[in-house]
């Protein structure tokens, strides 16, 4: 067998290629040891096996991930694998989503190095991904259309609905709320922010909520201390991709 950032692997045995198999996972872990160290550029590595000309098996490694294998579907190139935990949460459909956009926005070279997927593909996550950078904590949701509450079908009443929980949220911690005036791009494209100065922490909540024809994607970033240049460039850079998808 063999794998790499340009070539896919070739056995002439499917077994080879699954996750069981001693030798992929030993392949996949001499991999791990090589590149976290000797190749701080590398953002990840695709693996694809091949039993002739057939694609038994996808995955890949990304820095975004601390370079921990996702199992990728063979049959939709860059769809990771629900596990049988996830497809029994229910949540496999709402984890896949969160993922392939995280993926999509921050697997490039200007987005923050120090940027971790610290859940993802989880099946009992509070969230469907959450991330991490420095003092800057960021989520995504994503919500279809038949779990969105009655009465709050439009971006501009959901984005606001959220926003009162986030403000419930400070004044339980005792804390004062300060709400900036709307950035919105559009009807279905919305941004808010609250900073949350409270005893307990100086907390700038962004949320930004794009809704679809069948699901809202909700996107919560916070930033700490005042300091929330980091978290608006992420802001910056969902609206930015939102734009190109239009």
């Amino acid at each position: 067998m063999r794998a790499d950032g340009a070539h896919p692997a070739r056995s002439g045995q499917p077994r080879e290629f699954s996750r069981d198999f001693v030798a992929f996972q030993q392949m996949v872990g001499r991999i791990r040891a090589i590149v976290q160290p000797r190749c701080q550029t590398a953002e990840g590595i695709r693996f694809t096996g091949l039993v002739g000309e057939a694609r038994v098996i996808a995955g890949e490694m990304l820095r975004l991930t601390n370079w921990r294998y996702v199992p990728l579907d063979p049959a939709e190139p860059g769809e990771p694998l629900c596990t049988p935990a996830l497809d029994a949460s229910g949540a496999c459909a709402t984890r896949r989503g969160a993922y392939t956009t995280a993926r999509d926005l921050f697997f490039a070279s200007d987005a923050p190095a120090a940027m971790r997927f610290t859940a993802f593909l989880d099946p009992d996550g509070a969230s469907d991904l959450e991330w991490k950078v420095e003092r800057t904590l960021g989520k995504i949701n994503v919500l279809p259309r038949q779990d969105i509450p009655a009465g709050f079908d439009t971006a501009a009443l959901l984005v606001e609905r959220i926003l009162q929980d986030v403000e419930t949220a400070c004044r339980a911690e005792k804390g004062q709320a300060t709400i900036a005036p709307p950035e919105d791009v559009n009807a279905n494209l919305v941004v808010r922010s609250l900073r949350c100065r409270s005893p307990k922490a100086d907390r700038t909540n962004q949320i930004v909520l794009a809704m679809g024809t069948e699901q809202a994607m909700v996107f919560t970033i916070g930033s700490f201390d005042g300091d929330d240049a980091l978290g608006r460039s992420v802001v910056a850079r969902i609206l930015a991709a939102a734009d190109q998808h239009q």
